[in-house]
């Protein structure tokens, strides 16, 4: 009896003992709950285009956390969307141990910290990495610029595209990435399409212009005309023939209380990129748009890049001063060329004599001049754009020799290859009114000898046929009809 007593005592006491040895244990080396980030690769450009793979770990007592355990995520630069900078914060699943996410490359250098945190049971367990994305390259060189210097822009259109293109390089020849191309308008706006580069780096731009910012903020500045010595002025004289009017610059007209002249229709474009020049320094301010052609920025109505925004207060390349960062940027210009005007004694049709003699191989040269409201010439792009013209004199049948396409694009228009405009917007480049949109139709000849008997009355009419824009559809504009007098007895 005392034996069966005493053993399980003891047996107790062994169990006992060994039940606290095994509590020791556990509160010297007890399993903790953790969280690891590990960014790969852990250096990236800030290019705006590449990404940081993210594999987040999570523990609970040692042990891997329940598949579905929520981690929240943050960062402090770069972004978890690849089309939104702004998104800084995300939630991830965990499952079978671990969750992998994108961290997007932001466009400026930053060492970013991103944390991360998870409830524990009602201990929060947290952890954090550190990406570093360094600056991109600096390009070396920039070239920019678009097919053609003209684009039919209607109010009543809607949007018209234009195909640009830009390259850019760092000191080794490699191209620059896109995210790092930057654009300025004075109207419309620029986008680098979609899609690797061409083998020699160009990248496809998208220019879009939208006809109803005509005569809004958003649209093409109106400027004052040139002088003759290139510069703008505001205190022209323009005459009731634009192209003889006292300003010696640009030709210029009035009408409902504004003055027109060929630059209120020219828009500047501006690609820009962080670079540096051949010898390191920044000797070419900052990007601006110089809507009014003066060469200077001018505070309030053309906007800068100004320490890396857009400002229309502030701007360093107005003194030619250094800025913050470096830029290499260059300009482009492209006339919105819209309807042709219809209702001004210069535009439409003139012709050389106001009264002809009648009889064989007599007649007039007819002129028809096609311009928009702004004196630029209208655009075309299809074959079947043209002027036809036609007379009615009565009983008499005159025929009208030679033929006249409409005028493609930029014609009566010159830039230089940095988009300045050059002649013939001087009046010192004219040769009357010839190198500006003024064509000579044909030669209006009679060939009906019989002598009429009272005086005839010639009506001139012309349709101008033209297309908007590239492969859209063609408009019809009927020009003021212009009388011709042939007075009677005048048969040679």
């Amino acid at each position: 009896v005392v034996t069966s007593s005493v053993m399980p005592n003891r047996s107790l006491a062994v169990l006992l003992a060994a039940l606290a040895s095994v509590v020791l244990t556990a509160c010297k080396g007890a399993a903790t709950s953790s969280l690891g980030i590990v960014p790969d690769p852990p250096s990236l450009v800030a290019d705006g285009q590449g990404t940081v793979l993210l594999t987040v770990t999570a523990s609970q007592s040692g042990s891997p956390a329940a598949d579905g355990t929520a981690i929240a995520l943050s960062t402090t630069g770069g972004s978890f969307a690849p089309d939104d900078a702004s998104v800084r914060t995300f939630e991830a699943t965990i499952m079978s141990g671990l969750a992998t996410v994108k961290l997007y490359a932001p466009t400026s250098p930053v060492d970013a910290v991103v944390s991360g945190t998870f409830d524990d049971f009602g201990t929060p367990v947290s952890g954090q990495a550190t990406v570093h994305f360094k600056a991109p390259p600096l390009a070396v060189s920039l070239a920019f610029g678009c097919e053609g210097h003209t684009l039919g822009v209607s109010a009543a259109g809607g949007i018209q595209t234009m195909r640009c293109h830009v390259q850019a390089k760092d000191a080794n020849g490699a191209d620059i990435a896109a995210a790092q191309i930057g654009f300025l308008t004075e109207a419309g706006t620029l986008t680098i399409d979609n899609g690797p580069p061409a083998a020699d780096g160009t990248r496809a731009v998208t220019y879009s212009a939208d006809g109803t910012t005509i005569g809004t903020s958003a649209g093409p500045v109106d400027v004052d005309p040139f002088d003759q010595n290139g510069k703008p002025q505001s205190t022209c004289t323009c005459g009731l023939d634009p192209f003889k009017s006292t300003c010696l610059g640009e030709p210029c007209y009035v009408a409902n209380g504004r003055i027109h002249n060929p630059r209120d229709g020219v828009v500047t474009l501006v690609a820009y990129v962080r670079g540096m020049t051949a010898s390191g320094l920044d000797t070419v301010g900052e990007p601006f748009v110089d809507s009014n052609d003066n060469g200077t920025w001018d505070s309030g109505n053309e906007v800068c890049l100004h320490a890396g925004a857009k400002s229309t207060t502030a701007c360093n390349a107005a003194t030619g001063g250094q800025s913050d960062a470096i830029y290499l940027w260059q300009s482009f210009r492209v006339v919105w060329a819209g309807e042709p005007i219809t209702n001004q004694p210069f535009a439409g049709i003139s012709v050389a004599k106001s009264s002809i003699t009648w009889g064989a191989g007599k007649g007039t040269a007819v002129t028809v001049r096609v311009v928009d409201a702004n004196l630029n010439p209208v655009a075309a792009y299809d074959n079947g754009d043209a002027i036809a013209l036609s007379a009615n004199c009565g009983e008499f049948s005159p025929a009208i020799s030679g033929g006249l396409p409409l005028v493609v694009g930029s014609a009566g228009m010159s830039f230089t290859a940095s988009g300045a405009i050059q002649s013939p917007f001087l009046r010192a480049s004219y040769t009357g009114d010839t190198l500006f949109p003024n064509a000579t139709f044909g030669t209006l000849t009679f060939q009906d000898l019989t002598c009429p008997a009272v005086d005839e009355q010639c009506t001139l009419s012309a349709t101008v046929t033209h297309t908007v824009a590239p492969g859209g559809s063609g408009s019809t504009t009927m020009l003021d009809p212009r009388v011709v007098l042939v007075p009677k007895g005048t048969c040679m």
